[in-house]
């Protein structure tokens, strides 16, 4: 199975007029990109809780990682382009913005100001697990028809969540890593093509392996292991597309233990293996 997937609807009935849908997404490997698609009248919030992905709106790109939030404004044509969808766990929410603002999320006399101040949240902008938590109550909670006051609980953790927001995006800033870790992340960019090990990677910054796999996890969204290997296949892309090596050459320059690991890591994350994306290019280049 590449993937485990859960949506919930029907907010209308408790009162949650606005909201169109909550999602859950957990992608154990990477799947075809998101084609251009447009939200008429409709506000999109996505929540990058473990992983990273390239998304891009208005001929922009952006890179998500863990705890990042994406937004995308109404009437906004958006996509990931070229990019895959990778191996990573994020949550997405629907919101319509009604003509009449009155009626939107059960809160009288403040539907209005919730819905301008949702519709002024940044572009992109770091918050916390808490916000998984609060998303993954609500769907529980909808998807339990058994459980007590399950419509209240609903209601109130959608506005909890909707709040949590709008806090993080005037709080926030997307520059989140320490010295310390924006250093090994610079070394392992430098380093891209050797074997990288955790205790050299400690050595680096004068951690202990332990704090560091901690650390780096805490602020990049992501293993440390995760990152190093997509940095990897990175390069491999970059190498494929020069045509100077040979599959097998480029797969060993790498420190992969042989071709036909770096073929299965490469399709887990490009949804392709080596040898099916460079033929690609090759079609590209000839059509």
């Amino acid at each position: 199975m590449s993937e485990y997937r859960t949506l919930v609807r029907d907010f209308e009935e408790l009162g949650l007029d606005a909201v169109i849908s909550l999602g859950r997404n957990n992608n154990l490997n990477a799947r075809r990109p998101w084609h251009e698609h447009i939200h008429e009248k409709t506000l999109e919030i996505l929540y990058m809780y473990k992983g990273f992905q390239i998304v891009g709106v208005n001929n922009k790109q952006y890179v998500l990682r863990g705890n990042d939030v994406y937004v995308v404004y109404p009437d906004e044509v958006h996509s990931s382009g070229i990019h895959p969808i990778s191996k990573n766990h994020f949550y997405w929410l629907l919101i319509r913005i009604p003509d009449n603002l009155e009626h939107s999320f059960g809160l009288p006399g403040e539907n209005r100001e919730m819905v301008n101040r949702l519709l002024k949240l940044n572009r992109i902008f770091k918050s916390t697990n808490e916000l998984k938590n609060l998303f993954d109550k609500i769907i529980t909670a909808k998807t339990s028809p058994e459980m007590p006051l399950r419509k209240t609980i609903v209601r109130q953790t959608m506005i909890q969540a909707l709040l949590k927001l709008i806090d993080d995006s005037r709080n926030s800033s997307t520059s989140n890593y320490s010295g310390d870790i924006r250093k090994v992340i610079n070394f392992i960019e430098a380093n891209s093509e050797k074997n990288l090990q955790l205790d050299k990677l400690a050595q680096v910054v004068g951690l202990s392996p332990s704090r560091l796999r901690q650390k780096f996890r805490k602020q990049a969204g992501i293993t440390l292991s995760e990152y190093i290997m997509r940095k990897k296949i990175d390069h491999a892309i970059e190498l494929i597309s020069q045509d100077k090596l040979s599959l097998t050459e480029i797969a060993f320059r790498l420190s992969f233990s042989s071709s036909q690991y770096f073929a299965t890591v490469f399709k887990r994350y490009v949804n392709c293996t080596p040898s099916e994306f460079s033929k690609n290019l090759e079609l590209k280049f000839t059509d």
